[in-house]
């Protein structure tokens, strides 16, 4: 009994190392990939920089949005 129990806690030791290991190697995680994000200058939602309409530093979610943000701002 006394084998069976320390060979459980090894196996859950060895696990946890597992766990920690692969969460400190986020990059080594198939199929996740981060991109950059930008705010909605007039409802500050984020979505991904290729999806937006910039001006300058600005970014806008969608064509309605700019026209009411430039409005705003005259």
């Amino acid at each position: 009994m006394a084998r069976l129990l320390a060979i459980l806690l090894i196996a859950a030791f060895a696990w946890y190392l597992y766990r920690r290991l692969q969460a400190t190697h986020p990059a080594s995680r198939p199929g996740r990939h981060t991109e950059d994000t930008v705010k909605c200058a007039h409802c500050g939602v984020y979505l991904p920089a290729r999806d937006a309409l910039h001006e300058g530093s600005r970014a806008w979610c969608c064509e309605a949005h700019h026209r009411l943000d430039q409005s705003r701002h005259e």
